[in-house]
């Protein structure tokens, strides 16, 4: 809020009546008889009033060449109350969010809603105590009201008197007493003078008159002289309820309706300090003077870099290094902020929502001024420029690193990790589930059709697979009549795929095109079902007569993989395999098959620009 600057006082020059009528007056004086009374009644003089109010009228003190505001020139303790209502309201809400900073000079008083500084008021209550302030003369105005003596000058002069009733009943003190301009944190810090310390409260009301009266008992040219004057009292500001103070405080505050800012604690802001920590490392100790308090535990730098295929900020125990003018950072790195967000978490084989938390930035203490920042991470293509890191406030720097290794770069270089592809697979049936049973002879090779599904984790030269895959294949042959030894039968058969693979191998990223191989483990589960076309004349001849095997069998084996990803694009791409499943219990139980699928594969290092921009 800010009030008006004080204009110097003009000295007051007595009213002087009408020549005439100051003669008339006298006149009518010397007719009274010697010996009466004096003249203590109501005279009126053309300049409006009463004699009461000009008897309590004091003169002003103006001294030479010095305005008002500097009698007294650390007014540290004024009432406010005569601010506007919202201007004490501002005041209160401002205060319930940390200390207020305001620029206090002469008689002009500003809070500074953007300057922020560190600490909290604390409440404590007292028992209700009563006081009034007499103000008569601009003297103790501008002792008592330094802010708002400029404007209250008109009504202390034409009323005599001002008067302050107040009810206090405790205060709100600062948690710390000094404060210096690096503590300050904000737009309009560098406009700041003082901080608000303490405020006492309770209830008020300011009022004007001069409280003074005269008796009368004559008349003069016929105008009466004999009643009793006093001066109008009028109440110009009120806040807070008397009758509220007497009842119980609330923890941590004032009683409801009696919670009025009455008078402000005013401190003003100190030069910075110089102090040095003795070094106890071998590294040159920090010169932390003028850096604001504040800083110390968050620091004045704040970094958030991300490197090649990573979303996540690179903090220093994955190798994030920061070096100042061509040396390593000054100071360890301080605690870094996070995001928490809602996950879930597997307990005693239950699913518990948990909070999970990323690193959003990382904190450094550094010396201010301008310096040339370097900064490194692991593979990744370091990113540098100059910048000028403040003593009172935070700088933050936003970082994206390219990928180092040339290989790595491009769509198929350095994927985010996760992958998903969708294709199809061809194959050959295993003899391990055509040949069972009578079966003598199948006819050629019986192919094996399906669909693959596979979720995948890469990172730079390792893969990492889970593939799913379902199909099956028909097939015929001759099987052995059980009624005769040499006796056989032609038949048809088909068998369901239903198979599982956890493939782990290495990868040799080549920009547009991967190149991956390996091995694993999996299993399948077969289906088999068989038809008996039975000759012209065999009559009584069925499949049990045959002795063909169908129903459920499990497999299990080891793939021999290989893949190749073609990525034109960030993201999506091409993924073409084969594989040997080899069965190392029964050499009929291996097969080889090839697949072809597409892929969606994220590829954050593709699209990111290496950059660095730096928020003072």
């Amino acid at each position: 809020m800010s009030h008006p600057p004080h204009r110097p006082h003009r000295p007051h020059r007595p009213h002087r009546p009408h020549r005439a009528r100051a003669f008339a007056t006298l006149l009518a004086l010397s007719a009274l008889p010697l010996g009466a009374a004096p003249l203590t009644g109501c005279l009126s003089t053309g300049g409006g009033g009463n004699l009461a109010s000009k008897l309590a009228t004091a003169p002003t003190y103006d001294p030479a060449g010095q305005s008002k505001c500097g009698v007294r020139k650390s007014a540290d303790h004024p009432l406010i109350v005569e601010w506007p209502s919202a201007d004490r309201a501002t005041l209160e809400a401002k205060a319930q969010s940390g200390l207020v900073a305001v620029r206090y000079v002469g008689c002009e008083m500003e809070v500074l809603h953007r300057c922020k500084l560190p600490g909290k008021y604390g409440y404590t209550s007292i028992t209700p105590k009563h006081d009034a302030v007499t103000i008569k003369d601009s003297d103790d105005l501008y002792a008592n009201m330094p802010v708002g003596a400029a404007k209250l000058e008109g009504t202390l002069e034409k009323s005599g008197q001002l008067n302050v009733s107040m009810t206090i009943v405790g205060r709100f003190d600062a948690d710390k007493t000094s404060f210096t301009p690096e503590q300050l944190d904000g737009d309009d810090c560098d406009r700041a003078t003082h901080v608000v310390s303490g405020m006492t409260t309770g209830a008020f009301e300011l009022s004007s008159g001069a409280q003074a009266s005269v008796g009368a008992g004559a008349n003069a040219f016929g105008m009466g002289a004999g009643g009793k004057s006093s001066s109008s009292h009028e109440t110009l500001e009120r806040d807070g309820r008397e009758e509220k103070c007497e009842g119980a405080s609330r923890p941590g505050e004032p009683p409801d309706g009696c919670g009025a800012v009455l008078r402000l604690d005013l401190v003003p802001i100190e030069a910075p300090k110089k102090k040095r920590e003795a070094a106890t490392t071998a590294e040159p100790a920090v010169e932390e003077s003028g850096i604001a308090s504040n800083l110390y535990e968050a620091g004045n730098l704040r970094v958030a870099v991300r490197c090649a295929e990573s979303n996540e900020v690179v903090t220093p125990d994955r190798g994030l290094r920061l070096l100042l003018d061509g040396k390593t950072d000054p100071e360890k790195p301080l605690r870094s902020n996070s995001l928490s967000t809602m996950g879930t978490a597997v307990v005693n084989k239950m699913v518990v929502p948990v909070m999970m938390t990323e690193a959003t930035d990382v904190g450094f203490l550094v010396p201010p001024g301008p310096h040339h920042l370097s900064i490194q991470a692991p593979d990744c293509v370091p990113v540098e420029s100059d910048v000028k890191i403040s003593r009172t406030h935070e700088t933050d720097v936003t970082a994206n690193m390219d990928v180092e290794p040339d290989g790595l770069k491009g769509p198929a270089g350095s994927p985010a990790g996760g992958s998903l592809a969708l294709g199809g697979f061809y194959g050959l049936l295993p003899e391990a589930v055509t040949k069972t049973g009578s079966v003598a002879s199948v006819n050629g090779s019986p192919a094996l059709y399906g669909g693959l599904l596979s979720y995948g984790y890469t990172h730079r030269n390792f893969a990492l697979a889970l593939a799913m895959d379902i199909g099956g294949g028909s097939f015929s042959g001759m099987a052995h009549n059980g009624s005769g030894a040499a006796a056989e039968v032609p038949f048809t058969g088909s068998q369901f795929d239903d198979a599982i693979e956890l493939r782990v191998g290495a990868r040799l990223p080549l920009r547009y095109v991967a190149l991956s191989a390996g091995s694993g483990i999996g299993g399948s589960m077969w289906i088999g079902s068989y038809d008996v076309n039975v000759p012209a004349g065999s009559s009584g001849v069925s499949i049990n007569d045959t002795g063909l095997e169908g129903g459920l069998k499990f497999l299990w084996h080891l793939p021999l993989w290989a893949a190749i990803d073609i990525k034109p694009v960030c993201d999506f791409g091409l993924q073409v395999g084969a594989a040997y499943d080899w069965d190392p219990t029964q050499f009929t139980g291996s097969y080889p098959m090839a697949s072809a699928s597409l892929m969606w594969q994220p590829s954050p290092s593709c699209a990111r620009t290496a950059s660095l921009n730096v928020t003072p």
